[in-house]
């Protein structure tokens, strides 16, 4: 008799992202004359670089003029190649982005896996691991710990870091990567990575696991292309898999990607390839974001993270879900409540300065007087 994964049960009835845009889509359908600023979810605002455009234009010419089918399981070794990581080819995994590989990886581990997750947390992480059945423990990034947590108080066997974290924008040290790795290699246990943001780490901060001594022993690290070239509506990423590291994952996340995927589609490979001789959006982004950081704190806000990451994390001192229908109602601005991001995040909001320029200018004008109106 078929039984469906009780599991399901355990997840939250509604992810945060769905229910901030179906609050949106309620207020714009009683209120279709209102001008929105969404400061929500981590999307792009800027079309891509026309490079990029070109790249896929001359790759689909290729493809009518001679059959080029399934990709290579891992990605083309053209892709691997432009990325200029310091590992073997086949350490190298081109996949369809971050969150599909953190959502899949976790078919690596056994079931009575204990996983440590930051919390907050980018959702991803915690509803995979708990349909997979794994044991979730936490690790608290509060501002008495500046959102950075320490190392499990428990022996666990899997760890998720985030960095620079979503939601909450900080950025972990040298130091503190380095009290993880050792972490990791004191108690057996495993390092996954996820660098979707490294592109937006300012200086003195590592932009990559395998900066840290013995990281290559018991880390996999995860990125992608979305926000750094603008390709949440393409999907790429990658996945780092060493093969000096204490167990053979490489070996097995081979075997898993056969069985998984048929590749990467050629046309967004290329893609990559183009934007990788590109400067990322990075920069200009960052400029935005600091701006934005900048003039909330003038106006008193309590601002965290907006340094090393497009998100800032908002103390509203009140319930999450209120502000957030106080900033929808009064000030026409979504925001993504703190606690969809786990119990550390109540009283938080985040915005999202993905947003282009205009949207971010006009945000700081509606912002003013906001604390004072609604306390």
């Amino acid at each position: 008799m078929f039984t469906s994964n009780p599991a399901f049960t355990l997840l939250k009835e509604n992810y945060v992202f769905k229910t901030v845009t179906q609050k949106k889509a309620q207020f714009l359908q009683q209120h279709p004359e209102s001008e929105l600023l969404d400061l929500g979810i981590g999307d792009i605002t800027e079309p891509l670089l026309a490079e990029i455009t070109q790249a896929i234009q001359t790759a689909a010419k290729e493809m009518q003029q001679i059959p080029i089918g399934y990709a290579p399981y891992s990605g083309y070794d053209f892709l691997k190649k432009a990325l200029n990581f310091p590992f073997d080819l086949d350490e190298i995994f081109i996949s369809d982005g971050a969150k599909s590989e953190t959502a899949q990886i976790q078919e690596l581990f056994t079931q009575n896996t204990i996983v440590a997750l930051m919390d907050p947390v980018y959702p991803v992480y915690l509803e995979s691991n708990l349909l997979s059945n794994h044991r979730v423990v936490w690790m608290p990034c509060t501002k008495e710990n500046g959102f950075i947590p320490s190392t499990p108080e428990e022996k666990v066997d899997v760890i998720y870091l985030c960095h620079p974290s979503n939601p909450t924008g900080m950025a972990f040290s040298k130091e503190d990567l380095q009290a993880f790795v050792d972490y990791a290699l004191e108690n057996n246990a495993l390092l996954i990575v996820d660098v979707a943001y490294q592109s937006f780490v300012q200086e003195n901060i590592p932009k990559s696991i395998y900066e840290i001594e013995g990281a290559r022993k018991c880390a996999i690290e995860i990125g992608s292309f979305s926000k750094s070239y603008g390709f949440t509506g393409l999907r790429l990423g990658y996945t780092i898999v060493p093969k000096t590291l204490l167990w053979p994952l490489n070996a097995m996340w081979q075997k898993l990607k056969t069985i998984k995927n048929n590749g990467t589609a050629y046309i967004i490979q290329r893609a990559g390839e183009a934007a990788l001789k590109m400067p990322s959006l990075a920069k200009a982004i960052m400029q935005r974001t600091h701006a934005f950081r900048n003039a909330l704190m003038e106006m008193g806000w309590e601002v965290y993270g907006g340094v090393h990451s497009p998100y800032l994390w908002i103390d509203t001192k009140t319930d999450d879900w209120e502000f957030f229908d106080f900033l929808l109602k009064e000030r026409q601005i979504i925001s993504t409540p703190g606690s969809g991001f786990g119990k550390n995040g109540k009283e938080f909001v985040r915005f999202s300065c993905f947003a282009n320029k205009k949207t971010l200018l006009g945000a700081t004008q509606r912002l003013k007087n906001a604390l004072s109106c609604h306390r």
